[in-house]
């Protein structure tokens, strides 16, 4: 699990920047990724927020750099950065298939049930053909992209 004790800072605690708000963005996100009961859909939706803070903030930096000329260039870049980092959270796509049904969310007939029967859901991944707990670590290891 990816949780850090109480009484330690966090990294948007750190900060008075702007890119504080998508630290929290961030650190609410992979608070997020270990709830009970969340699926691939639940994880998509918590990159998607934070993918809006971080492009909230990049159009920020983006306005002061334009106000301040070319003196504003690091806050172009941070903006850019943030940009980026956005593109990346939005296009994210699990890489993370189930072993035990190979993706599919269906385990083989059973021979002996006849051609018509319904093929059983996979009970590791619960149909949804992902190794959730992999998907997990993806998710995380976006989230940990960001270098501003």
């Amino acid at each position: 699990m990816h949780e850090a004790p109480e009484c330690a800072f966090r990294t948007s605690d750190l900060t008075t920047s702007h890119l504080a708000e998508v630290y929290a963005a961030q650190e609410a996100a992979a608070d997020g990724l270990y709830e009970d009961g969340l699926d691939l859909e639940g994880i998509k939706s918590l990159l998607q927020d934070v993918a809006d803070a971080a492009r909230e903030v990049a159009s920020t930096y983006e306005e002061a750099a334009e106000a301040m000329g070319e003196a504003g260039y690091e806050n172009q870049e941070r903006a850019d950065a943030l940009e980026s980092y956005a593109d990346e959270l939005e296009g994210f796509e699990a890489d993370a298939d189930c072993e035990e049904c190979e993706g599919t969310g269906h385990l083989e007939a059973d021979p002996a049930a006849g051609e018509d029967a319904e093929l059983p859901e996979c009970l590791v991944c619960d149909g949804t053909g992902h190794d959730l707990d992999a998907v997990r670590e993806e998710a995380q290891a976006a989230l940990d992209g960001l270098e501003v």
